[in-house]
């Protein structure tokens, strides 16, 4: 299976339909084989290798090769509908395998965005963050809790200046990590409320991504871990996603590329 080098390889190997299907069958993501929904015999590829078929006097059956996939009910004219499909098994990536960031010999510095009003946040520093880890914080009412928990709680007084004199603490590297995260909305022109969490849970997906990973190969191992092929003989259609929001991340978790030092950013849309 050829790795994805470039724009321009996937541009010169995937030039129409038939090269289309291969690069996804040697990943998993279409059928290697289909029976027959009717005689349930073997059917053969046709049409330049996108739609299975068998046509016998008995039996006269042309089946799409998305069908029972990842790919099906996906109008891929529409580049949109393809953008919240992808996003949406980013969500479901993150939402498999929480991230934990800490622990005692480790400091994480928090931040918060459009938190409305509650006092959310201990939720998700526990969920998120190991016991015994140094927790950087600024004066935010909601912060003082954590010296009640398994932490050493440092704040910053940003009224009195950014880095603290006695203990050196600063949060401005997570301040750096959140800029990050809104410059896509920058490069769209603002993004709507609704469209907010999968837009983050995009961000945070290539943010855990190693240096030597590249999206174009690890966004087909998630959607063959999480979407495989089904195997029953006439597969139902897959749902599309409505216009209405369908991903919900309330905390976006993000580990800088520090050795010793983590970052979180909080967010409640």
């Amino acid at each position: 299976m050829a790795t994805v080098k470039s724009i321009c390889w996937l541009y010169e190997t995937i030039k129409h339909e038939e090269t289309a299907a291969q690069f996804l069958g040697e990943r998993g993501l279409l059928h290697s084989e289909r029976l027959c929904p009717v005689c349930e015999e073997a059917m053969r590829l046709g049409r330049g290798g996108v739609a299975w078929y068998r046509y016998k006097r008995s039996c006269c059956r042309e089946v799409s090769i998305r069908t029972g996939t990842w790919l099906e009910g996906i109008n891929k004219s529409v580049t949109a509908r393809w953008n919240r499909h992808l996003q949406q098994v980013l969500a479901e990536a993150l939402a498999e395998a929480p991230v934990q960031l800490g622990r005692p010999s480790r400091t994480v510095k928090l931040d918060e965005s459009l938190f409305p009003g509650a006092n959310p946040a201990a939720h998700h520093i526990q969920r998120h963050v190991r016991a015994g880890t140094t927790v950087i914080t600024d004066e935010w009412r909601a912060y003082p809790c954590l010296s009640r928990e398994a932490y050493t709680h440092l704040r910053v007084n940003y009224s009195v200046n950014f880095v603290d004199g006695a203990t050196g603490a600063h949060t401005q590297s997570v301040e750096s990590l959140w800029a990050q995260a809104k410059q896509g909305n920058k490069r769209r022109c603002g993004t709507r409320q609704s469209a907010l969490p999968s837009h983050l849970c995009e961000f945070t997906w290539r943010k855990g991504l190693v240096a030597s990973d590249d999206a174009f190969d690890a966004i087909p191992a998630d959607i063959l871990r999480l979407h495989p092929p089904r195997s029953d003989a006439w597969p139902t259609s897959i749902p599309v996603l409505q216009r209405t929001r369908t991903v919900t991340v309330p905390t976006v978790v993000v580990a800088s590329a520090k050795s010793t030092q983590e970052c979180i950013v909080l967010l409640i849309p």
